[in-house]
């Protein structure tokens, strides 16, 4: 019984660590699209808005 625990915690322990790495290289690449996404609106919105000031 015991060996069951310790592979199921091995196993466990392996796909935990899979899907923090795939995090550590997902969440940057996310942020970074997000990041240029909201720049362009806002440029949008500035020049938008200086058009209709003039």
């Amino acid at each position: 019984m015991e060996e069951v625990m310790l592979k199921v915690a091995a196993f466990v322990a392996k796909r935990l660590a899979k899907s923090i790495a795939f995090d550590a290289y997902i969440i940057p690449i996310v942020l970074a699209t997000t990041t240029i996404i909201l720049g362009v609106i806002a440029t949008t919105t500035i020049v938008l808005a200086s058009g209709v000031a003039a």
